[in-house]
Formats: structure tokens, C-alpha cells, sequence
């Protein structure tokens, strides 16, 4: 019994371990079949890598090479039905305005019309370019959005085409079965829209390269036709003939403002129609296209993808259609924000009107409008300069314009006359200054000697006019030398020549017949000054008081006749160069002191403060210091006389350079209410005086004038109301002598 049970425990566990060991072998077995299951789906999904891998590279390499964007979109068509099987693939890509959707491309059976075109949100295209999102229908019949294109399609798969985070493009796939797409196929789908889409861009990119490379030689060749002339007709030809040819229109024609009735008028015109003609002979330019477009100031494309347009340029183009024309560009011509006229264009072929074009029509306008401008320009110039040459040939006063380099620009007759240089005004252009100057040398010594000083006095840095007198051989010439500008930039000197020969005739004629008369006069007013100064000493016997206030009247008035007449022989003699001058060297310190203290009685009179500002340090003058002592006897007597009571005069002085050299610059100012601005430009002339109350003889500051300009110096004015007036003359130092 215990062996029976022994042996049936036995069997149950050889059972149990058999049951394990079938166990493990059916785990085995189905870990087997798992892993060949698992090696069945890698494989599959290899072979499936493969084929879209082998799909994507047969794609690619169909459209490498390509540079045309409409060639590769067919291509890669072509390509995707070929080595995927699906029955049709098409490209839609936006048109210009973004506001429909275009087949661009297709293959297959069931393949869209080419160039069909569709509103942006319509079919399951147009939810593709909405979203941005793969769109999967395995049942066209129930899509809401589908669009009937080919009666025998079922299903479709509409893939975005990117260019970064832009949907540029959209591959559509369809099939006549119902559900043909998997996972799968979207995947290769997706794969295949993004290297279409690459190979699109890299072919949009080159296109744009080769346009603008076109487009700028087409602007670089219209510059440089127009840029070959400056006259206008020929310009305005050539501009046109350029801009037909190069942008592929059929003919055109150049509107222009006229400059004195403002009206336009046919410039320049090419190929146009002879209605066309006519309709402008008879009815002017007035309610076209071409004034339509110069009035805006816009350009204006009518044609493929126009811009809007209102009814009356519809309604004008309409015309044009009639006689086979299907687009119009019109370009105005701005120049300086100002319209010149308008360039219009017409051509058999629709054309399309982007923004970038609208840019290269409009570059296109200011690159002409500036080529009529120069043309202009160079015709007013033109005549301008034939009017200067005509003065400049028949002036009575030599002319002589010099460059900065140093060589004639302009001449004339007059001034090689009155410079004693040979030969005709033309042989003397271009060459250079001191060739003239070399002639003058045994010619003419004291226009050399002149000419000589001026030039190193403009090489110094004398850049403001100057002036002054050289005697010729037969003439007295007056020069006067004067800066020439371009805005601030210099192009040289203009020097203007005057016979003055008649003048200092009659002038020293004058002074002649003035200092004899005024000479003359001298004696009797010194013997009527000295018969009242007896009858008033009393020694003719006693003078009632009524007499003698008549004789002390008497008495000053000859007493100032006698001043002026001296005045006046000072004056002369300065002219003339008569009076000696006894120069020394002083201290201006010491002068100003002195001359301010002659004043003194009369300006507490008058209730004037008289304050001087020389400083101790100031260098010595060099100059005769009697005739400097009347200058500021003469300019502190007129400050005086026209400064208000309770008003000043400040007397200074300061030290300044002068071309390397030290000078002494002496300030008159007082507080008066200044002097009139149409007298100060003549306030150093002889007899000139303002209308103050007050005012002198007009030889004072004459003499003035005379006594700094004998010492090598100058004497300026500077008034204003505000300000006061200050007279200001400079005088060589003792140093710089």
C-alpha cells in the first residue's frame, strides 16, 4: 500500500514537471512567433523607410537641377505618382495677392486642370492654407469642403507645403478608392510636400535672383542710355525705346508738364496706335491715362491681378482693349516730390502688378524724371551761360575768374586790354595764372607787383574781398577781388578791373581846385578872427553888452571855419599823401589817459562817465602818436556828442594776432541808441553825416579813416540800438614794426 502511494506521488510530480516543461515550450513558442511577428513589423517598417526614403531621393533628384519654378513643381508631380502609385498629385500654390489658391502642377488620371484657379478658402485646399494642417478624407462625398474636380475621385489627402512657419504651397493627393490613405502614406506625404517645397524655394530664390539681376540691368542700361545726352528729345527717346524693350511692352509714350502753361504735352512716343495719335492731336491729353497717372503721382497697372481702379480709368482702358491691348502701365515722373509728366506703357499680354513691381515702375519713373531734370537743367544752364558770356564779352570792366588750382577760367577782351597781356581771351583760358603774370613782368611791373602782394596775401589765409588802385602804363586801373563760392566750398577768385583813369582826373582836379580855394581862405578868416578878438580885448574902446555877445558869436563861428578849412587840408593831404608821418613808439596807456582828460569837464556836463580799460601791460604802439590823439579826440567827441546823460563811454584796447603778427586793437563804445544801417556802410566818407541831433561836419570820420589806413591799419563800425556803438581801428605795435 505505502508503494502504491510512493509510486502515485511519483507520477504526480513527473505529470507536474511535465506540464511545466510543455509550459515553458508553448511560452517558448509564442515568444518565438512574437519575435518573428516583431522581426515581420521592423522589416516591414524598414522596407517601408526604404521605399519612402527611395521615394523621397527619386523625387529629388527628378527636380534637381532645376532652376524654373513651374518645371520643378511638374517634375516633382510627376515624380511622386510615378514611385508612389497614387493615381493623382498635384501642386497649389497662392497667387500674388494671397487671395486665391493655383494648380501649378499635377500628374496622374485624375489630375486638376493646370493654372485653375480657386478662391483661397475654397475646397479642402483652401482649409489646407487656413489651417496649416495635413487634411486626411477618406470619404470626399461627406466633406463639406471638398470641391468637384474629377468625377472618379473618392478620397483625398491634402498635405501643407512649408517654408518655416509659413504654408507656401499645397500637395494634393487623390485616389477613386474610398479610404486609400493610411498612416503611412501621410507620413510619406508630409515628406514629400517638405522637399517639394524646399526644392520650390531654392527655385523661387534663383528666379528672384535672375529678376532683380534683369530688372537692375534693365535700370542700369535706361541710366546709361539716358545719361549719353543732355538734350531733352534725345533723352526722353531713349529713355522710352529702353523701357519698351527691356520690360517687354509693345509701345509707350512720354507725357511732360510744360513749364510755362502747365498743360501736358506728348514728349517722345513709340509704337503707339494711330487712334491713339489722333484722339491727342484733336482732344489733347487731358481725361487719358497719362494724366490720370501724373495728377496721383501713383503708378497704375491694369491687367492680370489689377489694382482697383475707378470707373473712369476703366472706362479709358476699355478703349484700349478694343484695339487689342490687354495691359497698361503708367509711370509718373517724380523729381524733388514734384511731378513731371508721366511715362505710359502698353503691351498685347496681361501683366502682373506686385508690389515689388510697382517698386521697380516707380524706381523706374524717378530714374527718367531725373534724366529730364539734368536735360532741363543743362538747357537753362546752356542758355544762362550764353547770356553770362555775352555780358561778360561786351562789359566795359575787365573780368578775370582764376580756379583754386591756380588757372583762368574766365576772361574777357577788357581785362587782357587793361592787364597789357597779348593775344585773344581764348588763348588765355585754362593756362595757368602765373604764365600771365610772367608777361606782366616786362609788360607791365606795377600790376605784377600788385597782383604779387594779393596772392600772398589770399596764400596767408586773406579769404574776405579786397580792393585797391595800380597805375598802368596809359591807365589807373581800380581792382576789386572777390571770394567765389559753391555753398561753403571755394572755386576761386573773381577779379574785376575799372579804367578809373577820367575819375582821378576830375577827382585830383577837384582836390586841386579845394585845396587852393579852402587855402585861400585861410588868411581872410585868420584876419576876421583876429579883428574880433581885438574889437572884444577892448582895444578899439569899451563894447556895450549887446555888441559884445554879437562879436563873441562872431568869434566862434570864424573860430570853426577856420577848424573845418584845416579839416578839410588835413583831409586832402591824407588823400593825397602830402602829410608826413612822424612815427615813434608810445604808450597808448598813457594817450588814452590823456585824451580822456581833455574831455572830462564836458562829459560831467553832460552827465557822461568816461571810462577807460587800456591795460599797463600793453605793448607800445608804433604810429604818429599826435594824429592817433586826434582819432580818439575825434571819436570820443562824437561818442559825446550822441551818448544820452547818465550814459558811458568805455575807451579798451587788446593785443591780436594778424597773419603771425602782433596788433594793437583800440574800442570806442558808447550807449547812444546807435547809428542808422543805411549810413554805416558810408560813415567813413567824406561829408557823410547821420540824422541825430548833434551831428558834425562829416569830416571826422573821413579823417579818421585816412590817419589809421596811412598807418597800415583799419577802422570798422558796429551799431545796434541794443548794444550802443563801437568804433574799432587797429595799429602795429612797437615790436611788430
Amino acid at each position: 500500500m505505502h508503494d502504491k502511494n510512493k509510486t502515485k506521488v511519483q507520477l504526480l510530480g513527473e505529470l507536474a514537471e511535465l506540464r511545466r516543461r510543455v509550459a515553458e515550450l508553448e511560452a517558448a513558442e509564442a515568444k518565438h512567433q512574437q519575435d518573428r511577428t516583431e522581426r515581420k513589423r521592423v522589416e516591414a517598417e524598414s522596407r517601408r523607410m526604404a521605399d519612402r526614403q527611395a521615394t523621397l531621393y527619386e523625387t529629388l533628384r527628378a527636380v534637381s537641377g532645376q532652376l524654373d519654378p513651374d518645371t520643378v513643381a511638374q517634375l516633382a508631380a510627376e515624380a511622386i505618382v510615378k514611385f508612389t502609385g497614387w493615381p493623382q498629385a498635384s501642386i497649389m500654390m497662392p497667387d500674388e495677392d494671397g487671395t486665391h489658391w493655383v494648380v501649378r502642377a499635377g500628374s496622374g488620371y485624375l489630375s486638376h486642370a493646370v493654372k485653375a484657379i480657386y478662391p483661397m478658402e475654397r475646397g479642402v485646399t483652401g482649409r489646407t492654407f487656413r489651417t496649416g494642417r495635413t487634411q486626411l478624407v477618406p470619404d470626399v462625398s461627406v466633406d463639406p469642403d471638398y470641391t468637384a474636380g474629377h468625377p472618379a475621385t473618392r478620397s483625398c489627402l491634402a498635405v501643407p507645403m512649408r517654408h518655416g512657419e509659413r504654408v507656401v504651397g499645397a500637395l494634393n493627393l487623390e485616389s477613386d478608392q474610398l479610404d486609400a490613405f493610411d498612416s503611412d502614406d501621410v507620413l510619406l506625404a508630409e515628406s514629400l510636400a517638405d522637399a517639394t517645397a524646399m526644392a520650390l524655394d531654392n527655385a523661387r530664390l534663383y528666379a528672384q535672383a535672375q529678376r532683380h539681376a534683369a530688372d537692375l540691368s534693365a535700370l542700369y542700361a535706361i541710366t546709361r542710355t539716358t545719361s549719353r545726352s543732355l538734350a531733352l528729345e534725345d533723352v526722353l527717346e531713349q529713355a522710352l525705346s529702353s523701357a519698351i524693350g527691356l520690360l517687354g511692352f509693345g509701345a509707350g509714350m512720354i507725357v511732360l508738364v510744360d513749364p510755362d502753361s502747365g498743360s501736358l504735352r506728348l514728349a517722345a512716343a513709340r509704337g503707339l496706335p494711330p487712334a491713339m495719335f489722333e484722339h491727342i492731336r484733336h482732344q489733347g491729353l487731358d481725361g487719358t491715362l497719362a494724366a490720370y497717372v501724373h495728377i496721383q503721382r501713383e503708378s497704375l497697372v491694369i491687367g492680370e491681378g489689377q489694382q482697383e481702379t475707378p470707373t473712369e480709368v476703366r472706362q479709358a482702358f476699355a478703349e484700349l482693349v478694343t484695339q487689342g491691348w490687354r495691359a497698361y502701365v503708367g509711370i509718373p515722373l517724380l523729381h524733388q516730390e514734384q511731378s513731371l509728366g508721366a511715362m505710359a506703357m502698353i503691351a498685347h499680354e496681361p501683366r502682373p502688378s506686385s508690389a515689388y513691381d510697382l517698386a521697380l515702375l516707380a524706381t523706374l519713373g524717378q530714374q527718367v524724371a531725373t534724366a529730364v531734370a539734368n536735360a532741363r537743367m543743362f538747357q537753362v544752364t546752356l542758355h544762362e551761360r550764353s547770356r553770362l558770356q555775352a555780358l561778360i564779352k561786351s562789359s566795359r570792366e575787365g573780368i578775370l575768374l582764376a580756379g583754386t588750382n591756380g588757372r583762368i577760367l574766365v576772361i574777357n577782351a577788357r581785362a587782357l586790354e587793361l592787364m597789357h597781356l597779348p593775344g585773344s581771351p581764348e588763348d588765355w583760358l585754362g593756362r595757368p595764372l602765373r604764365e600771365a603774370l610772367a608777361v606782366l613782368r616786362t609788360s607791365a611791373p606795377n600790376i605784377l607787383q600788385a597782383a604779387l602782394v594779393e596772392m600772398r596775401r589770399i596764400r596767408s589765409g586773406g579769404e574776405p574781398p579786397s580792393e585797391g588802385e595800380y597805375e598802368a602804363p596809359t591807365h589807373t586801373v581800380r581792382w576789386l577781388n572777390l571770394p567765389v563760392f559753391t555753398g561753403t566750398v571755394a572755386q576761386g577768385r573773381l577779379v574785376v578791373l575799372r579804367d578809373v583813369t577820367d575819375e582821378r582826373a576830375v577827382e585830383r582836379l577837384r582836390e586841386d581846385m579845394t585845396h587852393t580855394m579852402v587855402h585861400d581862405l585861410r588868411n581872410p578868416l585868420g584876419n576876421i578872427s583876429a579883428s574880433l578878438e581885438t574889437l572884444t580885448g577892448g582895444m578899439l574902446g569899451p563894447l556895450s553888452p549887446v555888441q559884445l555877445e554879437v562879436l563873441n558869436i562872431a568869434q566862434g563861428s570864424a573860430y570853426r571855419m577856420i577848424e573845418l578849412v584845416s579839416a578839410i587840408l588835413d583831409v586832402n593831404r591824407l588823400e593825397s599823401g602830402r602829410m608826413p608821418l612822424d612815427k615813434s613808439s608810445f604808450s597808448l596807456t598813457d594817450l588814452v589817459a590823456e585824451t580822456l582828460q581833455i574831455q572830462v569837464s564836458l562829459a560831467g556836463e553832460k552827465g557822461i562817465r568816461l571810462e577807460p580799460d587800456v591795460p599797463s601791460t600793453l605793448p607800445p604802439a608804433w604810429a604818429d602818436a599826435a594824429l592817433i590823439g586826434r582819432v580818439l579826440q575825434n571819436l570820443i567827441g562824437n561818442a559825446l556828442k550822441f551818448t544820452p546823460s547818465g550814459g558811458a563811454i568805455r575807451v579798451s584796447a587788446r593785443v591780436e594776432e594778424k597773419q603771425g603778427r602782433p596788433a594793437i586793437l583800440v574800442a570806442v563804445n558808447n550807449t547812444g541808441q546807435g547809428i542808422p544801417p543805411e549810413i554805416q556802410s558810408r560813415l567813413f566818407q567824406k561829408f557823410v553825416t547821420g540824422r541825430q541831433e548833434g551831428r558834425g561836419s562829416g569830416l571826422g570820420l573821413a579823417f579818421c579813416r585816412l590817419v589809421v589806413e596811412a598807418h597800415g591799419g583799419r577802422i570798422w563800425v558796429e551799431s545796434t540800438p541794443e548794444r550802443g556803438t563801437t568804433f574799432t581801428f587797429s595799429l602795429a605795435t612797437a615790436a611788430g614794426a
